[in-house]
C-alpha cells in the first residue's frame, strides 16, 4: 500500500511539474494552433522538461524524505517495470489534448531558459519538502476510503 501510495503520488506531482506559468505573456510567440505545431512544441517541451531526469529525481527525493523509500527501487519501478516510452507518449498527447501549440511553446521557453532550469534544479528539494506531507495525506485517504468499504 505504501509503495502504491508513492506511485500515485509520484505520478500526480510528475503529471503538473511543468505547469507553472512562464514570462509575462508580452514576450509570449504566438503559433498557430495546428497539430502539427502542438506536436512540435510538445517535444521541445520534453526536451526541456525530460521526464525520465525528473522521475530520477523524484525518486531521489522521495527516498531521501520518506523512511524506508529505496531511490533504487523507485528507479527500478519506473524504468524496469513501468513502460517508459507509453509514459512519455501519453505526456506528449496529454500536452497535445490540453493546450495551444502557443501555451507548449511558453513551456518549453520557460523550462527551457536560466529560470526555469533554475527552478527545475529546486524541484527535487522542494519535492523532497512536501512529499512527506503529501504521502501522509495520500495514505490517509486511502485508509479512510479502505475503512468506507471502497
Amino acid at each position: 500500500m505504501k509503495v502504491l501510495a508513492a506511485m500515485l503520488t509520484l505520478a500526480l506531482v510528475v503529471s503538473t511539474a511543468g505547469c507553472g506559468s512562464g514570462d509575462d505573456a508580452g514576450s509570449i510567440r504566438t503559433l498557430a494552433d495546428t497539430p502539427e505545431n502542438r506536436a512540435a512544441e510538445a517535444r521541445r517541451y520534453l526536451e526541456a522538461m525530460p521526464p525520465r531526469k525528473l522521475l530520477e529525481e523524484m525518486a531521489d527525493g522521495m527516498a531521501g524524505a520518506m523512511p524506508g523509500m529505496d531511490a533504487d527501487e523507485l528507479k527500478d519501478l519506473f524504468f524496469k517495470y513501468m513502460d517508459y516510452d507509453a509514459f512519455e507518449a501519453h505526456l506528449v498527447t496529454s500536452l497535445e489534448k490540453h493546450f495551444t501549440a502557443t501555451e507548449i511553446g511558453a513551456l518549453a521557453d520557460f523550462y527551457g531558459s536560466d529560470i526555469g532550469q533554475s527552478a527545475m534544479r529546486k524541484f527535487p528539494a522542494y519535492m523532497a519538502d512536501a512529499m512527506p506531507f503529501i504521502q501522509e495525506q495520500t495514505m490517509l485517504a486511502l485508509e479512510r476510503a479502505e475503512a468506507d468499504g471502497r
